[in-house]
């Protein structure tokens, strides 16, 4: 499995930074623990494993060896990744934070509702987004509203 995703979710102090991502399934081997997982190539330079991943391991540290070790701790189970996420943008709207080649979507459009909510309505703070934004869009259809006021619908 292949897949392109177009991201601008990573931000820091200068801004959000745009991102081409692939996502292959790769085949790992931890001390004979083998698994498949996702794994996102960055553009920007990076190959991530996720939080998702990483949860079901107790993570040994020796500095003195420089030697990291994972224990399994229980089954991995990691969620596929989702082809789009939006964000909130400063002034309430969302804006597309993650999309893929196949969406009719940019990265940084704006959006005033999704399923005719603003994203105020949805997420009164960043911690309450970060905690829900997955099972937001676990709805099945999502129906957007662009700033100009048209609709994309798309599965989730």
């Amino acid at each position: 499995m292949e897949k392109v995703i177009l991201d601008q979710s990573t931000t820091g102090i200068f801004g959000s930074s745009q991102d081409s991502i692939l996502v292959k399934k790769v085949k790992i081997n931890f001390g004979g623990f083998e698994q498949s997982i996702p794994i996102e190539f960055s553009s920007l330079g990076k190959g991530l494993i996720g939080t998702d991943f990483l949860k079901h391991f107790e993570i040994l540290m020796d500095y003195h060896k420089k030697e990291i070790a994972l224990l399994p701790r229980e089954e991995v189970q990691i969620p596929e990744g989702l082809d789009f996420i939006p964000g909130i943008d400063s002034d309430g709207l969302w804006v597309v934070d993650r999309t893929t080649p196949e969406l009719p979507l940019k990265l940084g459009q704006k959006i005033r509702r999704i399923n005719g909510k603003k994203a105020r309505e949805v997420f009164p703070s960043h911690c309450d987004y970060v905690l829900g934004i997955r099972d937001f869009l676990a709805q099945g259809v999502l129906e957007l509203e662009l700033e100009n006021g048209s609709i994309i619908r798309i599965e989730s």
